[in-house]
């Protein structure tokens, strides 16, 4: 009677065990159904603040572009919770830009404009934002929208930013020393308002006060017969009328190792003609370079550039040279 009884007893234990067991597991699937629920309308909240918000930008930068510098609006928006980031990214297929806002599930809401459109967000891209889109022209004259978030801080207009009196790459330094720094001084370069100093304010001084970089092309033989002389000419020009030197190069095409053929460094520097021998035969890069007075250089180089090294002219800074 008691070893049937303690089986009894197990059994009812055992039962308990197993009602416990599958209540848990019903209460994990009801609070995981409840969450999911609660999430899924959560970003639809997002997605539709994010529609108006995108919907805004777009219409008021488009407003301000056709309208012409300096135009410019602002509006205040509350960004929602869930927001990873924001970039304008250039889709060359369509011929557009797109405004993205990525959010931290993983889902995307894009915007699209055909205007030309430059934009700094700032790394925290949630809560109270004063969204400002200006319109401006480059030192060439071409009309872009730069659309900004700022925060409560004061956005600074003067880009003299180390308070010399003179605008240069001295502020631009001054800021880049200011970033993560609490120092009074440093708030002269805020130049979006969100109260901090960061790679977004140094991009920002960059485009709307850095110099332009000179463009180049380069023209001349496809075809050459080793140890004749070909003659390329190079013509540059700078838009900030600072051109200071044109080079030409070659390299072999298999592998980089540029030389340099020739280069103009008196006026007139341009076109700036230069001739030279292949030693032997095989397939060479001809390319050209163009600093400015500024140091600021373009270069044609087919294999690559140095950090901070634009290209001349994508169609024609370079030409492939056939020697035979």
């Amino acid at each position: 009677m008691r070893v049937i009884e303690r089986t009894r007893q197990g059994q009812i234990a055992l039962e308990q065990v197993m009602i416990t067991g599958f209540g848990l597991t019903a209460l994990v699937i009801i609070a995981y159904f409840v969450y999911s629920q609660n999430q899924e309308a959560s970003d639809k909240i997002a997605e539709a603040q994010l529609f108006k918000i995108g919907n805004d930008i777009v219409k008021n930068s488009e407003t301000v572009y056709f309208l012409g510098y300096p135009t410019r609006e602002a509006f205040e928006e509350t960004m929602p919770a869930g927001v990873k980031s924001i970039e304008i990214r250039r889709n060359w297929a369509a011929g557009s830009n797109e405004l993205i806002f990525r959010m931290a599930s993983g889902k995307e809401s894009v915007y699209t404009t055909s205007i030309p459109i430059l934009g700094f967000f700032g790394e925290d891209n949630q809560g109270y934002k004063k969204v400002v889109m200006h319109a401006l022209q480059n030192l060439s004259g071409s009309p872009y929208v730069l659309v900004t978030f700022t925060g409560n801080c004061q956005t600074q207009t003067s880009y003299d930013s180390d308070q010399d009196g003179t605008v240069n790459d001295l502020d631009l330094g001054f800021c880049n020393s200011c970033i993560g720094s609490i120092d009074e001084s440093c708030k002269t370069c805020d130049f979006n308002g969100d109260c901090r100093i960061d790679n977004n304010d140094l991009s920002m001084w960059v485009v709307l006060v850095k110099n332009n970089h000179p463009s180049a092309t380069i023209s001349g033989l496809s075809t050459a017969a080793a140890g004749s002389p070909a003659s390329f000419t190079a013509s540059a020009s700078d838009v900030d009328n600072n051109l200071n030197k044109v080079s030409v190069y070659q390299s072999p095409a298999s592998a980089e190792n540029p030389s340099l053929i020739g280069e103009c460094t008196t006026p007139p520097l341009t076109p700036c003609s230069v001739s030279w021998t292949p030693a032997s035969a095989g397939e060479y890069y001809i390319f050209a370079n163009a600093t400015d007075t500024a140091g600021t250089i373009c270069s044609g180089n087919p294999f690559r550039l140095t950090m901070g090294t634009a290209r001349c002219d994508y169609a024609q800074d370079s030409l492939t040279l056939h020697v035979t």
